[in-house]
C-alpha cells in the first residue's frame, strides 16, 4: 500500500510541473548534440536502476515465482521508467538548465515554483518516507539473501532459522540490520563516507550484472542465446575494467572468490 502511495505521489509531483502555467516545457533532440548529451548521463541513470536484483532474493515469497516473477520484474520495471520519466519531464518544464537547484533538490524546487515555497515542505516529506520505504525493501531483499546463501552453505547453517508462523527469517533480519548499523557508526565516526559507499554499491551492482549475463550465458538453450550472454557479459566487464578503480574490483573479486571456494569445499 505505501508503494501505491509514493508512486502515485511522485507521478502527481511530475504532472504539477507540467500543468503548471509556468510550464515551458522542449521536447528532447533526437540528433547527435542531443545524444552526445544524453551519453554524458548514462552513469547517473544506471545509478537509478539498479536494485531489481533485490527482487530476485525474495523468490521464496512467492506462491509460484516462475509465473509470477517475471511479472513483477517487468511491471516494476514498467512503472519505474514511467516515474522517472515523468519527474524528469515537469523539472525540466519548470527550471531552467542553469539553476543551481538542479543539483541539489530539483523536486522541492518544482514544487516550489509550481505551487508554492510552503508546499514544498510536502517534498521533504515525501523524501523521507521514500528513504525509509527503501531501507525496509534493501533489509527484506538482504535478509532472504543471507537466508538463502545459509541454506546453500555459504553463510552458517543457523541464519536458514525461520520463526513463527509467518515463517520469518529473524536471526537473517537481525544479521542484516546489525551490518547495516555498523555502517552507520562507521559513517559517523568518519571511518568511511557515504561517497565511498554509494560508489562500492554500484560497483558491486555492475558487476553483478556481468556475473547475471554469464548465468544467462551458461543456461540458455539456444546458440543464439549463449552468444549473447557471453558477449554480454564481456562488454560489461570492459566497461568495469575501464570505468571502476581496479583496487577497488578486487573487493568484490575476493568475495567472489570466498563464496566460490566455501561452494565446492561443501559441494
Amino acid at each position: 500500500m505505501l508503494a501505491i502511495v509514493l508512486t502515485i505521489a511522485l507521478v502527481a509531483v511530475g504532472l504539477v510541473g507540467l500543468l503548471s502555467p509556468a510550464a515551458e516545457f522542449t521536447p528532447p533532440s533526437f540528433t547527435v548534440a542531443g545524444w552526445e548529451n544524453a551519453l554524458g548521463v548514462v552513469g547517473v541513470l544506471f545509478f537509478g536502476l539498479t536494485g531489481w536484483e533485490i527482487v530476485a532474493f525474495t523468490l521464496g515469497e512467492y506462491k509460484n515465482p516462475k509465473r509470477d516473477f517475471p511479472r513483477v520484474v517487468a511491471l516494476s520495471f514498467v512503472i519505474v521508467i514511467g516515474v522517472y520519466l515523468v519527474l524528469a519531464a515537469g523539472i525540466q518544464a519548470i527550471l531552467r538548465p542553469g539553476d543551481a537547484t538542479n543539483e541539489t533538490a530539483p523536486v522541492a524546487e518544482l514544487v516550489s515554483r509550481a505551487v508554492s515555497p510552503e508546499a514544498a515542505v510536502f517534498v521533504s516529506v515525501l523524501g523521507v518516507v521514500i528513504l525509509a520505504a527503501n531501507l525496509v525493501g534493501a533489509m527484506w531483499g538482504a535478509s532472504r539473501l543471507v537466508h538463502s546463501s545459509s541454506g546453500e552453505g555459504l553463510l552458517p547453517r543457523g541464519l536458514f532459522h525461520v520463526a513463527g508462523a509467518s515463517r520469518t527469517p529473524r536471526r537473517a533480519v537481525l544479521v542484516v540490520g546489525g551490518v547495516f548499523a555498523l555502517l552507520v557508526g562507521a559513517s559517523a565516526l568518519g571511518l568511511i563516507s557515504v561517497t565511498t559507499m554509494f560508489e562500492v554499491a554500484g560497483q558491486n551492482f555492475f558487476l553483478l550484472y556481468v556475473v547475471t549475463a554469464v548465468v544467462y550465458g551458461l543456461e540458455a538453450r539456444s546458440r543464439v542465446g549463449r552468444c549473447f550472454g557471453f558477449l554480454l557479459a564481456a562488454a560489461l566487464a570492459v566497461v568495469a575494467l575501464l570505468g571502476f578503480d581496479p583496487l577497488a574490483l578486487c573487493y568484490p573479486a575476493a568475495l567472489f572468490m570466498i563464496g566460490y571456494l566455501i561452494f565446492r569445499s561443501r559441494a
